[in-house]
């Protein structure tokens, strides 16, 4: 489990990920966020569920790339691709990586254990 938040508004989430036999089998979240921060972790933890660590960890990284307007997948992102445009509210940008931010600080703590 791990926690994030975001000093410039009221975004804090927790995330915990179940990991059995090396696939994340289950996943949830608490909190209180934005919409937008709440549906990027709703749709990225079910999108990283059935997956290991290292596929998870590709799919985060090409959904942070498409945030950071850099070059990235549309067809590994699926229903992700609605945050194509967040770019053009930069203070947004924070909003949408809030779960991705949370769920490395999880598999930092697995690589680290």
């Amino acid at each position: 489990m791990a926690n994030t938040n975001n000093e410039s508004c009221i975004d804090n989430i927790d995330i915990e990920l179940k990991i059995e036999d090396g696939k994340i089998v289950d996943a949830n979240f608490d909190g209180e966020a934005c919409a937008i921060s709440t549906s990027a972790t709703s749709i990225l933890l079910q999108k990283i569920i059935g997956k290991t660590k290292e596929e998870a960890k590709e799919l985060l990284q090409n959904y942070a790339n498409m945030i950071e307007e850099e070059e990235y997948d549309k067809e590994k992102l699926e229903e992700l691709i609605v945050y194509d445009e967040i770019y053009l509210q930069p203070n947004r940008k924070k909003c949408a990586l809030l779960p991705k931010e949370t769920i490395d600080k999880i598999f930092k703590k697995i690589d680290e254990s």
